[in-house]
């Protein structure tokens, strides 16, 4: 009785509006719950979480925003006293059920509606015994399970059968690029991907989540087992510690999955949808050396969606819903800002997690030394500044916007021609649509210069070309 308190803690999760936003893919711990080390066999029956804890099940509802506790289930007992998981077929509507026996065994049951009527052993044909975790796809014409197997690879394997109409089929191994010689645990479906624990490929034998996309199943032969790309999840969803068991509310664009990340049996939940994008990338210099603790933050109509450190190797990743609507905006002390906008889109469908990279050169600062800018212009002769030759001069800006304390020079040189005073002309004509634009992006306390590069000293053109900018930083204070 002291478990079933000490599991009714209450458990907080993340706010379900947010999920339902494109921008958004969230990750927590659901640490508010104790988990004991026994807990296994989650599963999500008509908007209620279930799991199984020293032979007792114990549920949530998951209708309301908030999860407020766990508590003994009663609602289930019409299908015995040993149960340990149930899943619902969306095809006859009717509940399947794993029955722990006397002897140890685990037999697969179906549980009949009609009134009068006994549960009866799930007709899968040569099969009815040594079957856990049934899963179901979304018509619900095929079921995945795990099962021991004198012919199988190795420990608990994952086998399929196909429902023809009439009955399921011969249960079939579902092949060595899914199971391995460990164990292959806890499958769920996600539309047409197959979610499952292993620790097949763990030399320390931890168990992690894996995804592989299914192909047709109109027919049992028609599943090219050999064919699957398997994807283990990315951090956060894995970890270096034990992760298993994940379920999904797909109504309510959300899941659960059991992690011991912590040292701890814990129940964590993702809100979103998994079929999303890792972005990911390295922030460095000019130079090509990594910068750590970078900001990395990416906004959605001005609003910050995700936020991210880099590493020590100046790595960032975040996991996002795809969209094109997206912009990715980094900085760091004595560095100009960098923004940028990024559309994020899903490269590979073959994996359920895709992943896209974005690598940013943060400039140093130089107030030693100038920053030198060549072919900011459209043509040789232009005055105007090209729209790349804006983006190229705007961390500059948003620089000295930002930091008053800094004053800006800039000096133009202009070698189009051998006739000196056309060559000025059209630097003073470039200075003056430079003031233009700069008083359109910087407020008037900013203390910006320019100067006629001309008029100060010569340079080589074929070194740097012939309309350079030289930008000199200086602390006026």
């Amino acid at each position: 009785m002291k478990k079933i308190v000490f599991l009714g803690l209450l458990l907080l999760l993340i706010d379900c509006a947010a999920a339902q936003s494109v921008s958004n893919f969230a990750i927590a711990p659901q640490s508010a719950v104790k988990l004991p080390q026994d807990v296994k066999n989650l599963s999500i029956v008509d908007s209620t979480l279930y799991l199984s804890s020293c032979g007792i099940m114990v549920s949530v509802p998951l209708t309301d925003e908030f999860i407020p506790y766990l508590q003994p289930d009663t609602t289930m007992l019409k299908l015995g006293s040993k149960f340990e998981y149930v899943v619902r077929n969306s095809r006859d509507s009717l509940l399947y059920f794993s029955n722990k026996g006397e002897k140890g065994p685990i037999g697969f049951y179906v549980h009949v509606k009609d009134r009068g009527r006994k549960n009866v052993s799930a007709p899968v044909r040569g099969w009815n015994k040594d079957i856990c975790h049934p899963a179901f796809s979304p018509d619900g014409n095929m079921v995945v399970f795990s099962a021991q197997s004198k012919v199988g690879l190795g420990g608990y394997d994952l086998w399929c059968s196909i429902w023809t109409g009439m009955k399921w089929t011969k249960p079939v191994n579902m092949g060595n690029i899914i199971n391995t010689s460990g164990n292959e645990t806890a499958p769920v479906f996600y539309g047409n991907f197959l979610i499952y624990s292993s620790n097949g490929n763990s030399d320390k034998g931890v168990y992690s989540l894996y995804a592989a996309k299914l192909h047709s199943y109109a027919k049992v032969n028609d599943i090219i087992f050999d064919k699957y790309e398997v994807q283990r999840l990315p951090y956060p969803i894995n970890s270096d510690s034990n992760d298993v068991e994940m379920v999904i509310d797909t109504a309510g664009h959300r899941g659960f999955w059991i992690s011991s990340r912590q040292g701890r049996n814990e129940l964590y939940s993702f809100t979103g949808d998994l079929d999303c994008v890792m972005l990911k990338g390295t922030v460095q210099d000019e130079k090509g050396r990594p910068i750590p603790e970078a900001s990395v933050k990416v906004f959605r109509h001005e609003r910050v969606v995700k936020e991210t450190r880099t590493d020590r190797q100046g790595a960032y990743e975040m996991l996002m819903m795809p969209d094109d609507d997206y912009v990715i905006e980094v900085e760091k002390k004595n560095f100009f800002k960098y923004r940028y906008g990024i559309p994020i889109i899903r490269p590979n469908e073959d994996f359920l997690i895709a992943s896209t990279n974005h690598n940013i050169v943060l400039p140093t600062m130089p107030f030693n030394r100038p920053l030198i800018f060549d072919n900011l212009y459209r043509e040789g002769a232009d005055v105007e500044l090209s729209a790349d030759g804006m983006v190229s001069l705007s961390p500059v800006f948003e620089f000295v916007r930002e930091n008053p304390n800094v004053a800006v020079e800039l000096t133009l040189y202009c070698y189009q021609t051998s006739d000196e005073d056309f060559n000025n002309m059209i630097i003073y004509r470039r200075i003056s649509c430079l003031q233009k634009y700069a008083a359109s992006v910087l407020p008037p306390e900013c203390q910006i210069s320019f100067k006629n590069g001309n008029n100060t000293g010569k340079i080589d053109p074929n070194q740097i070309g012939n309309n350079p900018i030289f930008v000199n930083l200086s602390d006026v204070n």
